[in-house]
């Protein structure tokens, strides 16, 4: 919904206008920059387990609840601590980052993997992550969706990979990502921006994701069920 929310926000957007989003994917800023400026543009990351039950009600369905902003280029400025402070005055968990697009692929390892391995298995984590085959395609995902970010020059952790699957092992056993959620109600998905995403890029940076390009399959396969 990015190409959508840019068209209806450019008559909102004044000469002293900040510009975040908080979407999945590593496609956002780029967008927005394009749009409105990269020097009106801030990063953003929104960690957080929710679904649309109905119309105006979300249900937070995980444990996660922060929100991670950042200037593009690593700066600590006034504009970004004062939106920092006024969202900590209401309430909300936000923090500031001096790498903000380290965060943002930090998040796309792990959701792009999350959400295409629960979407695919049409399954919550708990039963993916308890058969042995089933947490060997998470731990193939994972690392190629690290490889992917290394490739494309974001300077994760040696051991990334390794950390994000224990993160994985330690979630709610009945928590799913919000991608199994849209399918499971109809809605439009996000895998031509997570998984397909890092199909795309491992073509183009010529890092192998034979796992990713399995999730990605499924868009064209539920589309011939349909």
């Amino acid at each position: 919904d990015t190409d959508g929310a840019i068209a209806q926000m450019k008559a909102l957007v004044g000469p002293k206008t900040v510009v975040a989003s908080l979407q999945n994917g590593v496609d956002a800023v780029e967008r927005m920059s394009a749009a409105f400026g990269a020097e009106r543009v801030l990063g953003g990351v929104c960690h957080i387990a929710i679904a649309i039950e109905r119309p105006g009600v979300l249900r937070h369905t995980g444990t996660m609840a922060r929100i991670t902003l950042g200037e593009l280029n690593g700066a600590k400025t006034e504009r970004l601590t004062a939106l920092v402070d006024a969202c900590a005055r209401a309430g909300l968990n936000i923090v500031e980052s001096a790498d903000i697009n380290r965060a943002i692929w930090e998040k796309f390892v792990f959701l792009s993997s999350m959400s295409g391995i629960t979407a695919l298995a049409r399954s919550a984590i708990g039963p993916i992550r308890d058969d042995p085959d089933g947490r060997l395609f998470i731990e193939r995902a994972l690392s190629e969706s690290t490889a992917v970010a290394r490739a494309q020059g974001i300077a994760l952790a040696d051991d990334h990979a390794e950390k994000a699957v224990a993160f994985m092992m330690q979630l709610p056993a009945t928590m799913k990502a919000s991608m199994l959620h849209d399918l499971e109600r109809g809605a439009k998905l996000e895998l031509p921006w997570l998984s397909g995403a890092v199909v795309r890029l491992g073509r183009k940076l010529g890092v192998p994701v034979p796992t990713h390009e399995t999730i990605r399959s499924e868009e064209h396969t539920s589309e011939l069920q349909s």
